[in-house]
């Protein structure tokens, strides 16, 4: 039997990126990848669809989505749809009698679904898992055995915690394959000596805080001895890249370094996230608008943040006699602290270059 693992698709929700159009459009692609993921699972012969919480962003879906949603699930009659609720759409105001009856929902209290030797059991997303929920979870010995959840895992006992789920509360009862939700990136790790977890991560990365690979988990259960593989899926990758100007002479330099260096390594459909840090001279004249203008012909979306800090040593104003000199050996010598003249200096510069105070 072939299962996918999902989670964390967060349909409906808002899209960080400023560019109203590629906002627009982002937030298609990220409910258009859930309809892929149905067109994959039916080409694949997959049987179930584990849905790990967070299917949608809050307690509040537009009916535009949500019947996108429902009409897909019913176009699919031949796939289970195992639907948990997590920590953001345990809220929302969903009436299940809508889908169709493919669409299956793990309860409050330990459900279980079954199939032929396969049996996929959870307990929907709960602030806290009680110690009574741990031991209401029961498998058979002899059969591949799925249980999901949401929430962030531990390697504790202990008293039970808000969205804590203990890993050792889950040995020795028989879970071949923990289906996790909540973290947005794959992760995978061993519950016991026969038993794995894995968090399938999101489908599509949102956001420069959801960077990587993002795709969903593929459960062969006929499959012993690698019964599951992670699926990139994604439309559009997110990175987030570093560059140290520190041993740069020059803007010029630096600039055409970074632009090479980002273009040469990453795709044109990709989302980018450039952070420059380490520190800069005076007459160092960094653009960030520049940057963000060179990079955005080549990429679906970049953005740019200076986190540079200004270096400065007496001989840069020393003998210096001009506005400029005046204005920062005014501020170095002020009783102001040396991050906070820094960030002063760095303003006033700018102002003086004409160039944007940030």
């Amino acid at each position: 039997m072939k299962i996918i693992h999902c989670a964390d698709l967060h349909l409906d929700s808002k899209i960080d990126i400023k560019d109203k159009a590629k906002s627009t459009l982002r937030k298609e692609e990220v409910l258009r990848s859930f309809e892929r993921l149905c067109d994959y699972a039916k080409q694949n012969f997959v049987s179930a669809i584990i849905i790990a919480g967070d299917l949608f962003d809050g307690e509040k879906v537009s009916k535009k989505v949500l019947e996108r949603v429902v009409v897909t699930i019913a176009n699919y009659p031949d796939i289970d749809f195992l639907y948990l609720s997590g920590n953001h759409d345990g809220g929302a105001n969903i009436d299940y009698s809508y889908f169709s009856k493919n669409f299956k929902v793990f309860g409050s209290e330990f459900t279980c679904f079954n199939y032929d030797g396969v049996s996929i059991g959870g307990i929907s997303y709960q602030n806290v898992l009680t110690i009574s929920d741990y031991e209401s979870i029961s498998f058979e010995k002899n059969n591949f055995n799925i249980l999901t959840l949401h929430g962030q895992i531990v390697d504790y006992k202990g008293t039970p915690k808000n969205d804590v789920i203990s890993l050792p509360r889950l040995k020795d009862r028989n879970i071949n394959y923990l289906a996790l939700g909540h973290y947005h990136s794959f992760i995978e790790g061993k519950i016991d000596l026969y038993g794995q977890y894995a968090y399938s991560g999101c489908l599509e990365g949102r956001g420069f805080d959801e960077e990587g690979e993002k795709g969903f988990v593929l459960i062969d259960t006929e499959n012993k001895l690698v019964p599951y593989s992670f699926i990139k899926f994604c439309a559009r990758t997110v990175h987030v890249v570093e560059y140290d100007l520190t041993p740069f002479d020059s803007w010029a330099i630096a600039l055409s370094e970074i632009v090479r260096d980002v273009t040469s390594k990453y795709s044109k459909d990709s989302m980018i996230k450039v952070e420059l840090v380490g520190e800069c001279g005076t007459d160092f004249y960094l653009d960030v608008n520049q940057l963000s203008l060179k990079l955005s012909q080549n990429f679906f979306y970049v953005k740019v943040e200076d986190k540079t800090t200004l270096s400065i040593t007496e001989n840069d104003y020393l003998n210096d006699k001009t506005v400029r000199g005046e204005f920062i050996s005014l501020v170095w010598n002020s009783d102001l602290s040396d991050e906070y003249k820094k960030k002063v200096i760095t303003c006033g510069l700018n102002a003086l270059n004409g160039e944007e105070i940030i």
